[in-house]
């Protein structure tokens, strides 16, 4: 809204105000926040019970290699989150992380993530991400650990006894388990699209989710039906495989993962965004890139066409890969099984593929169109970045736009970051603006740093530069410029000028408005 924009630059605390209103009345609305974690908690508490009954019931019928792989998802997502903990929690105090620790091993991480997320803790002192994005990654690797292996756990479990009949239990222990899954890829994508704060540092990504109460939570029912049948399909695409043609349905995600890194590379985009260096942050990038890009296949998790996760080309291609895999491993399997349990199958296959195609209708026909383009963008994490960075205005999202990120992301832009900071030093010094921190001090790369007396020099020649620029004689020696000298450029400027004029204007009324 232009009226909104002209009102918030003319008076910025007025913009952090309408963010906190923002987010009560989200909190408080029948799909709000505080709704979306505590359910969220809940499911999580309630799969991890489904599982370990479901892992008891494979124990007493002798069935122990469902039973070892159960008891191997459950460990590995202990594992991962104790991982996660350790790197986000590093530079908190021991007994904070100790506390972490605590609620990971008692298998409460979920409802102690989402009571941080409720009560409106934005990001602990010495955390590595906010506390939104710790939720969503704990989640994840819920999700890449034990929900998805669940699934496909179980699903197997009743391939293999569709001639001897399946239990109701079965049938409603693996549907239960899906719509966790689903519940929780949906609270992800949909809290991050609806957080004020995301759609403000990222306009042209977040805001797909309409304002109208009614189309919200038409789509968060989409958005928590769809995932859960997607992960289904793959599912049973993948029992269907590991039971007829293990070898390959190895060589398949071998390959598949391979493939993606090697794009990832070659688009220079394998890096993942947080700004951990050296092989630390090699080593991360790489796990973190195959969980997502395995959970992105099982569930079409709509946060995940986002630059920094697989993007929007490969999240729609994922898409279609899932349902032709369903298809290509009911043809493999003819002749493995008998003609009664194919049958089934192949029914419920069209039956599931049906599902998701109306869901997923249903979910991009009610979206917010200008945003359509990002389920199958091309843009890469390091453009998102380049694109934030110099279409934001406020300062403190500039900053955080690169310096919240791998310096690997910004590479490109390094010149243009480094005439950022050099042209504003010395004023963030001495104005001490609140995003300022320490924090974000100590992630600035120590070379683009300057001292206050080369701040100084530097921004005498920045000004003379957009001085001559635009075209105002040069003569100034000093730092004062006046509002009333710029008046015959900004004249000139709304003929046929240059963006790069434009751009030199605006910065310079903003130094003269300094003064």
């Amino acid at each position: 809204n232009k009226t909104a924009r002209e009102l918030l630059e003319k008076y910025p605390p007025l913009e952090r105000t309408f963010i906190v209103l923002a987010r009560d009345v989200v909190k408080t609305a029948p799909w709000g926040l505080m709704w979306r974690v505590g359910i969220g908690a809940l499911l999580s508490i309630v799969d991890i019970t489904t599982d370990v009954i479901v892992m008891y019931n494979f124990y007493i019928q002798s069935r122990m290699q469902y039973f070892r792989y159960t008891a191997v998802s459950l460990a590995a997502s202990i594992t991962l989150q104790l991982i996660f903990a350790l790197i986000q929690h590093r530079e908190r105090a021991p007994k904070d992380l100790a506390l972490e620790i605590f609620f990971i091993c008692t298998c409460l991480k979920a409802p102690w993530d989402a009571w941080k997320v409720a009560v409106g803790i934005r990001k602990q002192k010495g955390a590595t991400v906010d506390s939104m994005t710790e939720l969503s990654f704990d989640k994840c690797i819920e999700l890449f650990a034990e929900g998805i292996p669940g699934v496909i756990i179980q699903a197997s479990a009743i391939i293999a006894d569709l001639g001897k009949g399946v239990s109701y239990t079965a049938i409603f222990s693996i549907v239960i388990s899906a719509v966790t899954s689903g519940f929780t890829s949906s609270q992800i994508s949909f809290d991050f699209d609806t957080d004020p704060a995301k759609r403000a540092e990222n306009p042209d990504f977040y805001g797909y989710i309409p304002d109208g109460g009614g189309k919200r939570t038409l789509l968060f029912v989409t958005m928590t039906l769809n995932p859960a049948v997607m992960l289904l399909i793959k599912s049973m695409a993948v029992s269907l495989l590991g039971l007829t043609k293990p070898l390959f349905l190895g060589l398949y995600f071998v390959v598949d993962i391979v493939l993606f890194l090697a794009l990832k590379a070659a688009r220079d985009d394998l890096i993942y965004w947080p700004p951990i260096g050296g092989w630390p942050g090699i080593i991360i990038s790489f796990i973190i890139r195959i969980i997502g890009k395995l959970i992105n296949d099982f569930t079409a998790i709509a946060q995940f066409r986002h630059p920094n996760e697989v993007g929007g080309a490969m999240w729609s291609f994922s898409v279609v890969v899932t349902v032709v895999m369903l298809f290509a491993s009911l043809h493999v399997a003819k002749g493995k099984l008998g003609a009664a349990e194919m049958e089934m199958l192949w029914t419920t296959g069209f039956v599931l593929t049906g599902v998701a195609a109306l869901t997923m209708y249903t979910f991009l026909s009610n979206i917010n169109r200008e945003f359509l383009h990002t389920f199958f963008s091309l843009e890469t994490g390091g453009d998102m970045t380049a694109r934030k960075f110099r279409t934001l205005e406020e300062e403190g999202l500039k900053a955080a736009a690169v310096f919240n990120k791998s310096p690997t992301q910004w590479k490109k832009i390094r010149d243009e970051v480094k005439d950022f900071v050099w042209s504003n030093w010395e004023r963030w010094i001495e104005e001490k603006p609140a995003w300022f921190d320490q924090q974000m001090r100590s992630r600035i790369p120590r070379d683009m740093i300057p001292t206050l007396e080369e701040a100084r020099r530097y921004s005498s020649r920045r000004l003379q530069s957009l001085d001559l620029e635009l075209g105002l004689g040069g003569q100034r020696s000093g730092f004062k410029v006046f509002p009333h000298d710029l008046e015959p450029a900004f004249q000139e400027e709304n003929g046929k000028t240059s963006p790069r004029s434009s751009k030199a204007a605006q910065e310079l009324l903003a130094i003269a408005r300094r003064g």
